[in-house]
């Protein structure tokens, strides 16, 4: 334990250690026994002020000669109002020189003498020491009750007389064993020796409880930490103001009643001068220490710029934005200025959002609550949701102003304001955050640019099918083909391609729809050739591709007679096809043997819906031809019971689902155009104009 204060002066440290002994009186079990501390030098006993007006106070504070004479204050007035952004006739304090009051509500209440000085509360305080403090209303303002505070007046006051312990004594370490043994053994000695052996002996004051006093009364009947914790919490935020000050404390209350325990208390050992309102009317009734400081005041105690913008520093990084401001003020940086302003919007519109939060909570959680309650609080959560909105949009704009994008982003997307805080991120080059409120304000063209730039390749993607952008999307994938794997490109190739064929088939047809003839152009008969040939899922293509592989390689020789007999067989479909098309257009189409291609020429004119009974109607004829055939060759090789088609051969018509599974005749639907297995690259209609590029953007 460190037992040398080298803050504080010795009255000081006097004072404070007087409320630690009440606390270790009343609360012994609040707090940990410690050997008092001591300091090196002397300095004023602390002050405390009777309650008087408004001019007397500035007086007291400012300054004034005991002629009477006005023209100190007149100059201090002139004086103070020379500083930068002082109002006149108002005094200007030193940045070392504080006024501590009891909470935030207190700081509104100050007199206008204390408009340029620095106010914080007891809490924001500690861990701070200034030269003079001024403990404002601290009594007066108090939570424990009036009643509690007279609890001091319980305490008597011993005089005893003890050994004055020498210097060696003092300074032992007594956490070590053997110098704790060693000080008790010479404590003993002490108490032995008589007075001709010339012990100093030196008058100590105890204190004790009365056995009949309120306290006794009281702590018989309940706990007493328990009734009286608030007079502990005082007490201990008392402490904390005192041992603030390096060289003078004043303490002043408006009205003094519960003040007057703890001032009786302190008068009685001598610890405070009590300056009353006759003494300030009759200043030759003061002590002359007194005296000496009401002709001076505290005004005398100037700051330089710099050192204000120290104090500014230290203030702001202890987020005390509101004191930082008057430091920055006096120092003249007005730029810290307005980046203080910014922080503290910021801080305030995060507090209204956090009290509308906890409204809506209530709301929620609290269901015994009247609805026309509910609907009070639904309302008041809004207009204070509404005034955290503007709040933040205000702070935004000032830290955009001091060039702090990544604030002034973070206070516009909270204010629901994405486009501003879009602007933000962009010069951040921070693009997913960017994309991010291009997305919340519904804007996905421009959030999948950002997306892609920022290398977030998923949520681009999602933007593009939600503006089903096919080509934007397949040529994207081109261009960040380095943040994919071959396997996930080739699945997001295979996914999205039949998607953007099948879309620039539904432009084709709307695109024909006001046609005056209803005949295909080639480019039509050709793609409706490549939705009704491909109409598998391509990843049951491939694995076929992969099973023919394998029989490629098991049999060579007869591989390639297959592959002749197939290409015969293709062509041979091929010519079918265009004869039976032929016969559609010429009207001689029969029941039997023609798949009526004028009832797809009719389709390009109807709706969707009727385009998919077309479609079962084509499929349906052509599986029977099929297995027409299958029947006949069966019956030549000597009447097999074989099926007709099998399944996944070639001549097999069968809708695949997009596990591969066959999918019932009622469950085929014209969206399975969506699925087309591959494309042929030699086909006239990809090859054509009205194919957008889109297979040279993927290949």
């Amino acid at each position: 334990q460190l037992n040398t204060n080298y803050r504080s002066h010795e009255q000081i440290l006097n004072m404070a250690n007087s409320v630690v002994d009440l606390i270790q009186l009343f609360f012994p079990r609040s707090i940990d026994r410690l050997i008092k501390e001591g300091a090196e030098r002397q300095g004023l006993l602390p002050i405390v002020l009777s309650p008087v007006d408004e001019k007397q106070l500035t007086k007291f504070f400012m300054g004034t000669k005991l002629s009477g004479e006005a023209s100190t204050v007149n100059d201090s007035q002139t004086e103070a109002s020379s500083q930068q952004s002082a109002p006149q006739g108002t005094a200007q304090f030193g940045c070392s020189q504080v006024v501590i009051v009891r909470n935030q509500l207190a700081k509104s209440r100050l007199p206008k003498i204390f408009d340029n000085m620095l106010c914080l509360t007891v809490y924001e305080s500690k861990g701070l020491e200034f030269s003079d403090v001024i403990i404002y209303n601290f009594f007066q303002d108090s939570e424990a009750s009036q009643t509690q505070w007279k609890l001091l007046n319980d305490v008597i006051y011993n005089t005893v007389q003890v050994p004055q312990l020498d210097d060696e004594i003092m300074e032992m370490d007594l956490l070590d064993n053997d110098n704790f043994e060693e000080f008790q053994r010479r404590i003993k000695a002490m108490e032995n020796q008589t007075e001709e052996q010339c012990v100093t002996y030196e008058e100590k004051t105890t204190l004790e409880i009365k056995a009949d006093g309120y306290f006794q009364r009281k702590s018989k009947q309940s706990n007493i930490y328990k009734q009286f914790s608030l007079l502990c919490i005082e007490l201990k935020y008392l402490y904390v103001c005192i041992t603030r000050a390096k060289n003078r404390v004043i303490i002043y209350d408006d009205f003094d009643t519960r003040r007057e325990p703890m001032q009786a208390h302190w008068t009685k050992l001598g610890l405070v001068h009590t300056v009353t309102k006759a003494q300030l009317q009759d200043p030759s009734l003061m002590p002359a220490v007194i005296r000496d400081f009401y002709e001076i005041g505290m005004s005398d105690s100037k700051s330089t710029p710099e050192q204000w913008k120290i104090q500014g520093i230290k203030l702001f990084r202890k987020k005390y934005y509101d004191q930082a401001i008057k430091c920055f003020t006096f120092s003249g940086d007005f730029p810290l200025v307005k980046r203080c302003s910014a922080h503290q919007k910021a801080e305030s519109a995060d507090q209204l959002m956090s009290e509308a939060n906890s409204l809506q909570w209530k709301v929620r959680n609290f269901n015994y609550l009247p609805k026309h309650t509910k609907k009070q609080y639904q309302k008041e959560a809004k207009n204070i949701r509404m005034n955290a909105r503007k709040e933040f949009t205000l702070a935004g704009e000032l830290f955009a102003e001091c060039g702090l994008f990544s604030h002034a982003g973070s206070c516009f997307y909270t204010a629901n304001n994405q486009l501003r805080a879009a602007e933000m991120f962009k010069k951040l080059k921070q693009f997913a955050q960017a994309g991010e409120c291009y997305f919340k304000q519904g804007m996905y063209g421009e959030a999948a640019k950002m997306f892609e730039a920022g290398k977030m390749m998923p949520r681009a993607i999602e933007c593009y099918e939600i503006t089903q952008s096919w080509e934007q999307l397949l040529n994207s994938l081109s261009r960040c083909k380095d943040q994919f794997k071959d396997e996930e490109r080739e699945a997001l190739v295979n996914k999205y391609v039949p998607i953007a064929l099948n879309s620039l088939y539904k432009m084709l047809v709307q695109a024909n729809q006001g046609a005056e003839d209803h005949t295909l152009n080639k480019a039509e008969i050709q793609e409706m050739k490549i939705k009704m040939k491909y109409q598998k899922n391509v990843s049951q293509i491939m694995e076929e591709d992969e099973y023919g592989e394998e029989i490629e390689s098991s049999d060579h020789d007869d591989n390639e007679d297959d592959a002749e007999e197939g290409e015969a067989e293709q062509e041979e479909a091929a010519d079918a096809d265009k004869e039976e098309t032929a016969k559609a257009s010429d009207g001689e189409a029969s029941e039997d043997k023609s798949f009526e291609v004028v009832s797809v020429v009719e389709s390009v004119e109807e709706s969707e819906e009727e385009g998919a009974d077309l479609l079962e109607q084509v499929f349906a004829l052509k599986k029977k031809k099929a297995e027409r055939k299958a029947k006949e060759a069966a019956e030549a090789e000597g009447g097999s019971d074989k099926p007709a088609a099998s399944e996944g051969s070639e001549n097999s018509f069968i809708i695949q689902s997009d596990d591969g599974a066959p999918q019932d005749d009622n469950q085929k639907t014209f969206d399975d155009f969506e699925h087309l297995s591959q494309f042929d690259p030699e086909d006239e209609f990809l090859q054509s104009d009205r194919s957008f590029s889109i297979i040279d953007s993927i290949v």
